[in-house]
């Protein structure tokens, strides 16, 4: 598998979570996740090229060409329901494939959770950066999202890690939506309560892309509350799963008291 990092595999599993990370992000940020969710959930992390494991490939800066892998990948495990998680970045890339999964007539996910990441048809009147000056590039992603205090001023890893930065940003600049139909899924969109990268007004927006239900819920902490508040987010995540599990299943869950 190319695509998908499996955390755990599950003998008898009964659904399948797949994670999408944000922007400079991969799989790995994930890894801790397996050991909080119930038995029976099977998760699997987004692996974009030119990272951890897949270091020496070639940045992906396409959606069209991202998603298109994806539902290749995802088809060869549509035995079990399914719901995706997308951070920021991650969001947006959840959104396309499951509008496209969609289109297609494929099985669909049966909940998609948006985290971090306005609506993609709301516009949020920021100019593009991926073509800056790197240091230009890295002060401006700072100041829009935070995150960076760890590698702003240490040169090695400002050089590793800003040509998978600027893939991700090209990625998420380059992508233009088309809205065009209503998608037959839940949407439940997360937010961290301090994260100035977003508006109640672009949050309320990913409504307008379902035909089914819409949530929004408020965890602590900015862009990163996926790190700030991981107890409080994964215990939210297990109740919007809860649902479509078995009852006995959801025991295992973290405490943030």
């Amino acid at each position: 598998m190319k695509w998908f990092h499996i955390n755990n595999s599950v003998e008898e599993a009964g659904l399948r979570l797949f994670c999408f990370p944000y922007a400079g992000a991969g799989a790995s940020l994930f890894s801790s996740w397996r050991s909080y969710l119930p038995d029976n959930v099977e998760l699997y992390a987004l692996q974009m090229p030119g990272r951890e494991n897949r270091f020496s490939e070639q940045h992906c800066t396409d959606m069209q060409y991202l998603v298109d892998h994806l539902i290749e990948e995802m088809q060869a495990m549509s035995d079990l329901p399914f719901i995706i998680y997308g951070h920021s970045m991650g969001a947006l890339i959840a959104y396309e494939l499951t509008k496209q999964l969609s289109s297609k007539q494929l099985k669909l996910p049966s909940h998609l959770l948006v985290a971090g990441k306005m609506a993609p048809h709301f516009d949020d009147g920021l100019h593009q950066i991926h073509q800056l000056e790197d240091q230009q590039f890295i002060s401006e992603l700072h100041h829009r999202y935070g995150g960076l205090d760890d590698v702003i001023n240490e040169p090695e890893l400002l050089e590793l890690i800003i040509p998978i930065l600027k893939s991700d940003i090209q990625l998420i600049e380059q992508y233009t939506p088309e809205v065009n139909q209503l998608i037959n899924v839940p949407i439940s969109a997360i937010v961290g309560c301090q994260d100035q990268s977003v508006n109640k007004q672009g949050i309320s927006a990913w409504r307008e892309l379902s035909a089914l239900d819409y949530s929004c819920d408020e965890v602590p902490g900015g862009h990163f509350f996926v790190k700030e508040s991981f107890s409080i987010l994964i215990n939210r995540i297990i109740n919007i799963i809860r649902p479509y599990l078995d009852s006995h299943s959801c025991q295992n869950v973290v405490s943030h008291s």
